[in-house]
């Protein structure tokens, strides 16, 4: 990340050691860290038209009742769609039935 822009890097450090002031560099480091996160998040799913695949994107290892709590769906409908998820491979059910939860695959 820094490796890229070695020669802003520098000023950065000479200009907050000249100024005495921190920010600038620090500033300088934050947008590096900034560029660094929109360029590897770039591959996320964006949303879907799905609430219940958005929620388990958004929340992954979560469990039906609490999905169902938080979209306000009744827990057997919430059932009948994490069936279809999971038929058309858009989800998986990891771990054991008391401890687990549900993942975009």
């Amino acid at each position: 990340m820094v490796h890229d822009n070695q020669p802003e890097y520098y000023r950065a450090i000479n200009a907050s050691s000249t100024k005495n002031d921190c920010g600038i560099f620090v500033d300088f480091m934050l947008n590096e860290i900034l560029n660094a996160l929109k360029q590897h998040t770039s591959c996320i799913i964006p949303d879907s038209d799905d609430p219940v695949l958005d929620f388990i994107l958004n929340h992954p290892g979560s469990r039906a009742n609490q999905i169902a709590e938080a979209l306000n769906i009744p827990l057997r409908t919430l059932q009948r769609e994490l069936s279809r998820l999971k038929v058309s491979g858009k989800i998986t059910f990891c771990g054991t039935p008391k401890n687990g939860g549900y993942f975009t695959i």
